[in-house]
């Protein structure tokens, strides 16, 4: 198991998702990145969310309107809580991701 080197207990987890992408395939690293990402950006976005069952309806759920990758990533962008330099990378992640998902 990867150790935090650093020992920031907030980056426990970003060492446990790197360790197994580490071991993962090509497709399989790409769709484990972009999961974290989807992740990561719903826990940013919900940090700005008012506390209660309306900001978790908005992220949760398969028709919520921000449960998709992309919703989240244009909205982060819409709020400059990333720059469009990260947008545009996590674009051709999602793009790739998309490739990946769909062919075999």
């Amino acid at each position: 198991m990867t150790k935090n080197p650093t020992r920031f207990p907030h980056l426990d987890e970003f060492f446990r998702f790197l360790e197994a992408h580490n071991a993962e395939s090509d497709r399989g690293a790409v769709l484990m990145a972009c999961s974290f990402l989807e992740n990561q950006l719903g826990e940013i976005i919900r940090a700005f969310l008012l506390e209660g069952e309306d900001g978790k309806s908005l992220l949760n759920g398969r028709f919520a309107p921000l449960s998709s990758f992309a919703a989240r990533c244009e909205l982060a962008k819409a709020l400059g809580l990333i720059s469009a330099e990260e947008f545009h990378d996590i674009e051709i992640l999602r793009k790739i991701r998309n490739d990946f998902a769909h062919d075999y």
